[in-house]
């Protein structure tokens, strides 16, 4: 029974090695894929742009001049697919760009701080990547099922932890339906979770809203 059990805790280890490993390798590559849209493809885009003669905008070249500018606009979309333009300025700054998204619907009031000492951290891009992503699937799901007025979103740090609270008013969850979620989204927040070697704590009850508590180890 002991056997089976190791066994059975060791596969599940190397099955959440996998996931990681998966991930780590997609977002490394997303990052990379990002890049060099933004810095070759784009720039030689803008180049060819600039160097167009003004009598371009007439006839039959106005055509090539909106195609290119087109283009130009898909790549950056792609790139900001990839990567949100917004972290190019920091982690503070991609979660403010989540809160304001959420307040210009005018149907939830999303409030957002950050310590002035978080700006000083030193955050890979993988971090900050997939804390972003992670906030925002969090912040999808809030929006689709907690029927709230209002979000909180704190970000702290203490010692060498980063530490990141979304709180909500809604209608709350039990929270042990999550591990029964068939759905990708609360895969992928574990996931990149333990890809940043962090923790995830649930808190929920009936009527009393949601929290939810990130902590991720940071030099």
């Amino acid at each position: 029974m002991r056997q089976k059990q190791r066994t059975q805790k060791l596969l599940q280890e190397q099955q959440e090695k996998n996931i990681r490993d998966i991930f780590r390798a997609e977002q490394n590559e997303r990052i990379r894929i990002a890049r060099d849209l933004h810095d070759s493809i784009g720039q030689k885009l803008a180049v060819m742009r600039m160097l167009l003669p003004p009598s371009s905008q007439q006839g039959e070249m106005s055509k090539f001049v909106q195609f290119l500018d087109e283009t130009a606009r898909e790549v950056r979309a792609i790139s900001h697919n990839l990567i949100p333009e917004i972290l190019n300025f920091g982690l503070v700054k991609g979660l403010e760009s989540l809160t304001h998204r959420i307040n210009s619907t005018e149907k939830i009031n999303a409030h957002f701080s950050a310590e002035e000492k978080i700006s000083g951290l030193s955050l890979t891009k993988e971090t900050e990547v997939s804390l972003f992503r992670v906030v925002q699937e969090l912040l999808s799901n809030i929006i689709r099922h907690a029927h709230c007025n209002n979000i909180h979103i704190q970000l702290s740090a203490t010692g060498h932890t980063l530490k990141l609270d979304i709180s909500e008013d809604g209608k709350g969850f039990n929270p042990g339906s999550i591990e029964e979620s068939q759905g990708l989204g609360w895969k992928n927040i574990f996931a990149r979770v333990k890809l940043m070697n962090g923790e995830i704590k649930i808190r929920s009850q009936k009527n009393e809203g949601s929290q939810f508590t990130i902590k991720i180890p940071v030099n």
